[in-house]
């Protein structure tokens, strides 16, 4: 029974004096309307909601994140199994599927979880960091979601020969936009601590372009002494061997061999 029924506060009333027994009876009365009203009301509005108390924008989430749970279950199996192929297809269907749901804070959490599983491939790790770099462009530089991005990318790379050309890239992005920004202190320093001149996979135009954007930077900076040391990471016939394969006047083998030999010792010191 209520605490404040009608037949409870009658039966107090009995006991109480006339003056405090009326109050009490009304009193009464009075909270069992508003409580009936407001049960009313509640039933009212819990009608017309659906029937499925899931939005679409919540019943999206939940799709996205159970095929997300889904493929990384898949990708624990080939991992396991050391299915190289299978195990990268899985990551990249999660990372595709983050970036297409644009979540970007789940984007950033899954990169770094997918590169430091325990036994992870190497080739998974440079399937998901470059397919993330690919997408730093295209995200959106308010609220440093581009930042964050890279961030995490720069994170994942750190120490990992294997994608070491893949880390260079970034951080001169990286540096490129510190240098927009007005901080150009902080673009020199960090483009200076690469150095790509013992990437033995990246290509040697690449190689050459990376230490003329770090002379450029020092030049800018007023560091004319580094500018000058990295300057000699660059060999000036580095600059010929192009104009050499447009004659075509070294025809024969040895003279290939030879040219070969020198364009791999055109990036180094000398």
């Amino acid at each position: 029974m209520p605490f404040f029924s009608p037949s409870r506060a009658l039966s107090l009333s009995r006991s109480l004096p006339l003056f405090l027994s009326i109050p009490l009876f009304l009193l009464s009365l009075f909270l069992r309307f508003f409580l009936s009203r407001a049960r009313k009301r509640a039933l009212t509005e819990q009608r017309r909601s659906p029937r499925n108390p899931l939005s679409k924008p919540n019943q999206k989430q939940v799709s996205t994140q159970a095929a997300v749970d889904a493929l990384l279950q898949l990708e624990k199996t080939a991992r396991l199994a050391e299915d190289g192929p299978g195990a990268k297809a899985a990551a990249l269907a999660v990372v595709e599927l983050l970036h297409a749901a644009k979540a970007w804070d789940s984007l950033n959490e899954h990169v770094s979880l997918l590169a430091k599983k325990r036994s992870q491939l190497k080739m998974v790790v440079q399937g998901v960091v470059r397919a993330a770099a690919g997408w730093v462009d295209g995200a959106p530089a308010e609220d440093g979601v581009r930042e964050r991005l890279v961030d995490t990318l720069l994170s994942v790379t750190e120490g990992k020969i294997y994608v070491e050309i893949d880390r260079a890239r970034l951080t001169r992005a990286r540096a490129a936009a510190k240098e927009a920004a007005g901080d150009l202190d902080a673009a020199a320093e960090l483009i200076q601590e690469v150095s790509v001149e013992t990437f033995g996979a990246m290509a040697k135009t690449e190689k050459i372009d990376f230490i003329l954007e770090q002379v450029r930077v020092c030049l800018a900076r007023g560091d004319f002494v580094r500018a000058r040391i990295l300057s000699k990471k660059v060999a000036p016939r580095a600059f010929l061997l192009d104009d050499d394969d447009a004659s075509g006047n070294k025809s024969k083998k040895t003279s290939s061999s030879r040219k070969k030999k020198s364009s791999d010792d055109a990036v180094g010191f000398f």
